[in-house]
């Protein structure tokens, strides 16, 4: 399946990607032997005030001319706020992400990212 694999806290992790034209979906598939939290994450997108929108399964996150979204049927969408000065175009950014609880056995997390470019009067909503 996927091309992906990592092993620190899990014992593994499956990733496949499936790209479409204005973003990607992906397919996590766990085996893990701990409970424990992780988040799938979108872009970093340039910091503005009000430019952000969460509801229960989809990150949206608006700034410099892009828009980033991430979306799930499980988990709960967050913004990350990272320190500043941590990007090297913009000084402070955002970056819409789902969380999700990890558990014991296998868990299946499916996500979907979408990106691109606006002007203030055609925001993704």
């Amino acid at each position: 399946m996927p091309d992906f694999r990592f092993s620190y806290i899990y014992e593994n992790v499956e990733t496949a990607v499936k790209p479409f034209e204005d973003g990607y979906e992906r397919m996590h598939i766990i085996k893990s032997n701990y409970i424990c939290t992780t988040a799938d994450c979108g872009f970093a997108v340039k910091y503005e005030e009000a430019a952000q929108t969460v509801t229960d399964n989809n990150s949206i996150a608006y700034g410099g001319g892009m828009w980033c979204s991430i979306r799930s049927n499980k988990g709960q969408a967050i913004i990350i706020h990272p320190a500043p000065n941590t990007n090297l175009i913009n000084n402070k950014t955002v970056i819409p992400a789902i969380r999700f609880k990890i558990e014991k056995g296998i868990t299946q997390i499916k996500t979907i990212t979408e990106y691109g470019e606006y002007s203030n009067k055609d925001k993704k909503q």
